[in-house]
């Protein structure tokens, strides 16, 4: 599984999915993030009410681009098309200009560990 939709805060409306992002995980390594903090750092959420997706876990595609500025300064910019991330030329991170498989979400999922507690609201 290359995306997983986020446990809603109650009352929410539009579904959000989420995936981590490669690049800017090896930003985070890079900068002395632990691996658990870098993978947070790396993540990625999309709302269906911002972004059209075609609801395939293994092989996402979302639309428009997403834009993600985690820290002043840094920036990832990418498309998300049939499980392939392509980063575009103004992202900050060493994946720049590429094209890469979506990483698969990892098992003990630590977003979801942090997020769980929803479901008791």
């Amino acid at each position: 599984m290359k995306v997983r939709q986020e446990i809603p805060f109650k009352g929410s409306v539009a579904e959000r999915w989420y995936f981590y992002c490669p690049g800017c995980y090896a930003h985070r390594v890079a900068q002395g993030d632990t691996d658990e903090d870098a993978l947070i750092r790396s993540l990625h959420v999309c709302s269906t009410a911002k972004h059209q997706f075609n609801f395939d876990a293994d092989f996402p595609t979302f639309s428009p681009s997403i834009l993600s500025n985690f820290t002043p300064g840094d920036v990832c910019h990418c498309y998300v098309v049939g499980g392939k991330i392509q980063f575009l030329d103004d992202c900050t991170h060493p994946l720049r200009g590429q094209t890469v498989d979506v990483l698969d979400i990892p098992t003990p999922d630590p977003y979801y560990e942090l997020t769980k507690y929803r479901l008791e609201e």
